[in-house]
Parts: C-alpha cells; structure tokens; sequence
C-alpha cells in the first residue's frame, strides 16, 4: 500500500511504501551494452556537498539490508485533487528516489530525495516516467490544491544530521542559479531490485527551510534505482 503524506507544500512518499527491494538471495544479470557492471558489485549512492560539508552516502550491498549504514528507496504515487478531469488537471503524480542513512526506528536524518511531481488529466504513469529522460531538468513546485498554479519539475528534499528539513520549492524558491541534470537511464540488471532502470543525476541547487533560511547543494550527484516495477 502506498501512503503519502503533506508536508508544508511537499507531497512526501514515506519510506518504504513502495520499495524498489526484492526478497531473494539469487543474484542474476543480464547483457547490456551500457556501462552498468553485470556482476553484483555496483554500489548506489549520493555524492556531493551539502553546506559546505562533503556527503558520501554509499550503499555498500545491492541487497539493501536493514544492517548497511546506508540505504536507497525508490517509490511512486498518483493521487487526486479533484473530480473534474475534463476541466481541470486533476491528477498529481510523484517519482523520487531516496538515499539515506539507517537510523532504525530513530526519527530520519542525513537523508536525500530527488523526484518529480507532475499533474496530470489521466494519471498515465507513462507521463511521469518520460521526465527521467537525459538532458536538463526544471525545477518544480507540487500543487496542493487544484487551484494552485501547474508547475511541474524536479523536486529535492533533504533532511540534514539534526533531523531539520530543507526543500528546493520551500521558502522562495529561487533557483536561478541551479542547474539539475538527468545524466543516464540505464537498464535496472538484478532480480533482487524491482525497479525498472538505473538513473544518474546531478545537481547543484539551493534548499530552504520554513523559516526562510537557505543552504546550498553543490556537485551532487545520484546514482541508484528509479521508477518502480509494479
């Protein structure tokens, strides 16, 4: 079951409501003629500076385990803000991938997002999943109601090591300066993982907290599943 919850103008997926995970020891590959290793040493992660401090959150087993330090989720959702599809644009879709630290059932922290939020008359998943596409990407602002203002685009969350939320559409929003990149969209190789693709990203951006206070993104870099197989 998928549960989405609302967070001060983020639609956020909870963690672990719609996992790219696999519950098997078999590890299996097929051939691919892209740069992805066929055996099961890959490691996902999120690279880059945050504030001024260098994060390097690796998941160190593609399994996923509840012991690494590190783990990945990749999650969806499609919901709806009104019932007049002909009219209006109904439908709002999300796709995010999450890397973020294991802190069991403490309250989460050192933990990144990046996604899209997409409004939609048809709630066609297809729409949503061609925003992975290579090349550079716009960023968003969710709707919360449907007479908010379309403005689809990526979207990316932070939680910092103090548990303090920070957002790209938070605040003022201003991303003038950002730059956010699909880089790759690979085949998704191992059984163990149901999610379609691989995805690659960059991006250099600024987030905000409620209070109008801001830090930067800077080099990020993700690499890990995306667009869950279901």
């Amino acid at each position: 079951m998928l549960t989405i919850t609302r967070l001060n103008g983020l639609i956020v997926i909870i963690l672990f409501a719609v996992s790219c995970n696999k519950d098997t020891d078999a590890i299996s590959t097929v051939n691919t003629k892209e740069t992805v290793s066929e055996t099961p040493t890959i490691q996902f992660y999120f690279r880059g500076t945050i504030n001024g401090n260098y994060k390097d959150w690796t998941v160190t087993d593609i399994k996923n385990g509840e012991n690494l330090v590190y783990r990945f989720n990749s999650a969806s959702g499609v919901d709806t803000l009104s019932s007049d599809c002909v009219n209006t644009v109904c439908k709002y879709m999300l796709e995010d991938v999450v890397i973020f630290q294991n802190n069991g059932l403490n309250p989460m922290k050192n933990y990144i997002a990046a996604g899209f939020n997409i409004s939609s008359k048809t709630g066609d998943r297809n729409e949503i999943i061609s925003q992975f596409a290579v090349g550079p990407k716009t960023f968003g602002k969710p709707r919360m109601k449907i007479t908010d203002p379309v403005k689809d685009g990526i979207y990316v969350f932070y939680i910092d090591e103090n548990g303090k939320p920070w957002c790209s559409h938070w605040g003022s929003g201003n991303q003038a300066n950002s730059v956010f990149k699909s880089e790759q969209l690979l085949p998704q190789p191992f059984h163990e993982i149901s999610c379609r693709k691989i995805w690659k990203a960059t991006v250099t951006c600024m987030l905000y907290d409620q209070e109008g206070n801001s830090l930067k993104v800077e080099n990020g870099e993700f690499f890990t599943p995306v667009i869950v197989n279901y």
